[in-house]
């Protein structure tokens, strides 16, 4: 689909294809280029399916998307315009840049608004987090409360005021409306994001790496309270690989009034993740206690946030196909964080030599 001719793409459109045969390409929007979303870009680029457009706000991400042969557009979520506007003239539009973003939302919900009906309907997916499920613990026990995406009153029963609310609750009354008609509407809740990712940008979560980090950094490796906690996680590479299925399986069943898919491949106790650390710096002569409780470290990771995902697994979604496991990728993250380390060192040196 075209444009507006008002937007200014840094990257020129594909050439169209000759082959009656192949099926033509659908057009996908994302917000954000950061380590969700460029591991989601990269997931459907690897498709061949998509005509690919990225909302981003820095002009050397946009120089190096056009690199990629990646349409990119250069705004932020606040350009209300552009957005609706491209989410009318998409196939597919993934928000991945701020959950709590609610004017680029409603944004998008006016563009599907204005957009005419298809064969294929377009879908919106919305990315919040588990955070919306977290309890009020410090850390000193274990949780058995597990919300499931085939109970939506659950999630929609918690409390005004609650981590994602006011962004779920516009989504989901907007589905149960009707008013967009069948068009598909999803809010994706991951419970906690490990491993590499594939994008361009980015290639880093904030929890586990905030936990190797602050080791580095002391030493010592902090373990959020006592450590019992437990959220549900999921690697970036079965994220990726969750929302290129869902995308197919909201295009081709009938439209649902649950907005809420739980993506999780296992579940891990902050403690486990602190140990696992722990030995690999060890190993490595980068730590030289043992670990500690510290309360204040990290105060979101003593919150318990439990989930399961059923709705697409009973779809034919294979969870642990992409991803390794959470100590596996440990191994992986802390050698990214170590070369990282290493490269600010070198340009630090290069930067006084150069005075």
């Amino acid at each position: 689909m075209r444009c507006p001719d008002a937007f200014t793409f840094l990257a020129a459109a594909r050439p169209p294809r000759t082959n009656t045969l192949v099926a033509p390409l659908q057009t996908a929007f994302i917000l954000g280029a950061g380590y969700i979303a460029g591991s989601l870009l990269d997931a459907l680029q690897r498709t061949g399916a998509y005509k690919i457009s990225v909302l981003v706000r820095n002009p050397e991400q946009a120089a190096k998307l056009l690199d990629l042969g990646i349409n990119a557009i250069l705004a932020d979520l606040d350009s209300e315009e552009t957005i609706r506007a491209m989410a009318k003239n998409s196939d597919v539009i993934l928000h991945a840049a701020a959950s709590d973003h609610l004017p680029s939302v409603k944004a998008i919900l006016k563009g599907l608004k204005d957009r005419e009906e298809t064969d294929t309907p377009a879908v919106f997916i919305h990315l919040t987090g588990a955070g919306s499920l977290m309890d009020k613990s410090d850390g000193s026990e274990t949780s058995d409360v597990i919300y499931s995406d085939t109970e939506p009153g659950k999630i929609d029963s918690l409390p005004e005021g609650s981590s994602h609310k006011a962004a779920h609750k516009l989504i989901s009354e907007t589905l149960r409306s009707r008013t967009l008609g069948s068009t598909r509407l999803a809010v994706v809740l991951p419970g906690l994001i490990y491993g590499v990712g594939s994008g361009p940008f980015n290639k880093l979560s904030s929890q586990v790496p905030g936990i190797i980090r602050e080791a580095l950094k002391d030493r010592q490796v902090s373990i959020p309270g006592a450590g019992a906690a437990i959220w549900s996680n999921i690697h970036v590479a079965n994220l990726a690989s969750y929302y290129v299925y869902l995308i197919s399986h909201l295009q081709k069943s009938p439209l649902s009034l649950n907005p809420y898919y739980l993506p999780e491949t296992s579940a891990t106790t902050m403690l486990s993740i602190s140990l696992a650390v722990h030995k690999i710096l060890s190993s490595k002569g980068l730590v030289d206690k043992e670990p500690r409780n510290v309360a204040a470290f990290n105060t979101l990771l003593t919150n318990n946030a439990r989930s399961r995902g059923v709705r697409l697994r009973d779809a034919g979604w294979k969870g642990d196909a992409e991803g390794a496991s959470v100590r596996e990728a440990i191994y992986a993250e802390v050698e990214l964080i170590l070369d990282e380390a290493e490269s600010q060192e070198w340009v630090r040196i290069e930067d006084e030599d150069w005075h």
